[in-house]
């Protein structure tokens, strides 16, 4: 007898209880990595095509492409979902006969009534992007602390800094930025400009350019970081080619 990985099972989080999925929304199947994956709602099953022995090397394959899944979802759906793990079934297998012979589960966990703070509705669940398989570690980086500033947790000013002070270093400067993620170089200027403003209640520091900010500037902040992050993305998975941003990309958003 053999065990192998029936299916793992996770729950789906939204990031931003404004933006969910309808709960009169049909289910979606999509091919993940080695796994045929079926999401609802609330929750994501994901059934391998091939044999994995354990929970561990299962999860191993499939979970990059999985964040993947979250990256796109939040950055190009508008979307921000996390896949939480609960659990793994596993069945037991005859070789000489090739039938499952016997099941072994855990109980699924119960996943949690979504809040009455939805204000909209999405009518189906967004499919992963196959160009798309895996993403960075930059990538991962600048969405976890962007993520302060949609929950509250940080001014707009200093998260906005942060990406792109981690962008310059890795790119050695603007112009690398500029250059590297083809990207506008009047962008990033503005974009420092803005960050460091002085502003009593926004600005990142004491001291800094003139301020202070007005409500369309914080507007433009949110999506020049949009922008700057999802062409991280694109550039981590190995997009080629891709047409350069302009302020007017920025203030359409």
């Amino acid at each position: 007898m053999q065990r192998r990985v029936a299916a793992l099972y996770y729950g789906v989080t939204y990031l931003d209880t404004t933006q969910i999925v309808s709960a009169n929304a049909p289910t979606e199947t999509a091919s993940v990595a080695s796994f045929e994956c079926t999401v609802t709602r609330e929750r994501l099953t994901a059934k391998p095509v091939i044999d994995y022995p354990d929970e561990d090397s299962a999860r191993a394959a499939l979970e990059p492409t999985l964040h993947a899944w979250e990256a796109t979802t939040e950055l190009i759906d508008g979307y921000p979902v996390r896949f939480d793990f609960e659990q793994s079934q596993m069945e037991v297998v005859d070789p000489s006969e090739g039938n499952t012979v016997a099941m072994a589960g855990v109980a699924m966990v119960a996943v949690a009534t979504l809040e009455a703070t939805a204000t909209l509705e999405r009518g189906r669940f967004p499919m992963p992007k196959d160009e798309i398989k895996s993403v960075g570690e930059m990538t991962t980086l600048l969405r976890t602390r962007w993520r302060n500033v949609a929950q509250g947790r940080e001014l707009v000013t200093g998260s906005a800094y942060f990406v792109l002070t981690t962008l310059e270093d890795k790119f050695g400067g603007r112009n690398g930025v500029a250059s590297t993620l083809c990207i506008s170089r009047n962008i990033l200027d503005k974009l420092g400009r803005l960050a460091s403003t002085e502003d009593p209640q926004l600005g990142r520091k004491a001291s800094g350019g003139p301020g202070p900010l007005i409500s369309e500037d914080v507007i433009w902040i949110k999506a020049a970081c949009h922008q700057l992050i999802k062409r991280v993305m694109l550039y981590e998975a190995g997009i080629q080619h891709l047409p350069q941003i302009t302020m007017a990309d920025v203030a359409k958003q």
